[in-house]
């Protein structure tokens, strides 16, 4: 007959070691949870890890990027005084050649290098006495035959100024230098200052209005004659313009 004592102390054992099997298998498997992680966690985890390291980089390089464009701009500024600088010397040098033709030329000529930004300081050199106004008249037709494009409309400008800035003979040789220069754009503006110098011929007062465009007085029926071979001239060079 089975002892109930023993049978009872059999159970009990059984329920301890269905027990410690449970406990294991709990231990392992909070474990296994905290070893593998929720994807979410896990990716804002990588987010935090990442985004420093990518702020960082974006930052540099927008850094960088500035601090080149800042080099740069102060590199054209720097080019920029260096031009200017030499631009002035060019014109001192003009200024202080007095007739001496050699130097006059020279300076003349680096003055055209500089292009468009030269025409101004040569223009006004046009009444500096024969020899500094040849130079001066050499180095607009370097920059015209050069950079027409660029040239061509600040010689008009010369012609159509209304401000009494120049003389007659600055007109006289700006036309010259434009049909040089092959100026086709502004044809239609020296066939209309010829028209005016026709009219301006017609008697003494046509001849006093026409005058009162240009600095300082002396225009006459000789200036008209000189100013139209000048036209005559210019206008050939050209050729005749082609109606589309």
């Amino acid at each position: 007959m089975p002892d109930p004592v023993s049978e009872r102390l059999g159970a009990l054992e059984a329920r301890y070691q269905d027990a410690f099997a449970l406990d294991a298998r709990v231990t392992k498997l909070e474990k296994a949870t905290a070893e593998r992680k929720p994807k979410g966690e896990t990716f804002r985890e990588w987010v935090g890890t990442v985004a420093p390291l990518v702020l960082s980089a974006v930052l540099f390089g927008v850094g960088y990027k500035v601090n080149e464009s800042i080099n740069q701009a102060f590199k054209r500024e720097e080019l920029d005084l260096a031009y200017a600088h030499e631009l002035r010397d060019l014109v001192n040098g003009f200024d202080t050649a007095g007739d001496d033709e050699a130097k006059l030329n020279a300076n003349a000529i680096g003055l055209s290098l500089f292009g468009k930004h030269a025409i101004t300081p040569l223009i006004e050199r046009l009444t500096k006495g024969d020899v500094a106004t040849r130079a001066a008249e050499t180095g607009l037709r370097l920059i015209g035959t050069g950079a027409p494009l660029d040239a061509c409309p600040r010689f008009a400008q010369v012609l159509e100024d209304r401000a009494h800035l120049y003389r007659w003979q600055t007109h006289k040789t700006i036309i010259r230098v434009m049909g040089q220069s092959n100026c086709a754009q502004q044809a239609p503006l020296l066939e209309r200052y010829q028209a005016d110098l026709t009219a301006a011929a017609s008697d003494e007062a046509a001849t006093e209005k026409f005058a009162a465009r240009f600095d300082g007085r002396g225009f006459d029926k000789e200036g008209i004659k000189a100013l139209q071979a000048e036209l005559a001239d210019a206008l050939d060079s050209i050729g005749p313009r082609v109606t589309p």
